[in-house]
């Protein structure tokens, strides 16, 4: 294994265990090691994606499944300090891939869009840790707003303009957690 991060989902939308829109990076030194167990025994090669869940009875990490394609809010391990896109490309192309050894914690990394309907849905909006109206701040991300990158903000507009002339996406769109 030449990299693992383990991060935390703080918040879903839908609030009952939707898609996670804050998530932030933490130390779990058995996670890495247990997934790294199982990767091994399975011979696997390449990038795998693991979800894990804590489990209040005995507060252990058990396994809920893995996915061999990069997640959505992937984007929160290279702003910890591990480039991933980099060391899948340099595997695709049969180089050496860089041992990566730790990673920054307390980065956080927010879906923006989806947050503002768990905002508006959520009795606990104004108690919510990190704060709903936390905004900037150096270890805080947005998965999809950029000012470097500003298609996947646009691409999404672009969608849900596009979902409101379609009654069939539209009410599976927006029924969504309400």
């Amino acid at each position: 294994m030449k990299a693992g991060i383990v991060y935390s989902k703080l918040r879903y939308f839908p609030i009952h265990g939707g898609s996670s829109i804050i998530n932030r990076t933490v130390l779990r030194p058995e996670i890495i090691e247990n997934a790294h167990k199982l990767l091994k025994a399975m011979k696997w090669r390449g990038f795998a994606d693991f979800d894990f869940i804590t489990d209040p009875r005995d507060g252990m990490a058990k396994l809920m499944e893995i996915n061999p394609r990069i997640p959505a809010c992937f984007r929160i391990t290279v702003a910890a300090g591990i480039d991933f896109p980099y060391m899948i490309a340099k595997l695709a192309l049969g180089e050496d891939i860089p041992k990566v050894d730790g990673y920054q914690t307390d980065v956080y990394l927010r879906y923006f869009p989806l947050d503002v309907l768990w905002f508006l849905k959520s009795p606990e909006r104004f108690r919510a840790k990190p704060s709903f109206f936390r905004f900037f701040g150096k270890n805080l991300h947005d998965q999809i707003i950029s000012l470097r990158d500003p298609g996947p903000i646009l691409g999404f507009c672009l969608e849900n303009l596009i979902s409101l002339f379609d009654r069939n996406d539209r009410k599976v769109r927006y029924s969504r957690g309400w």
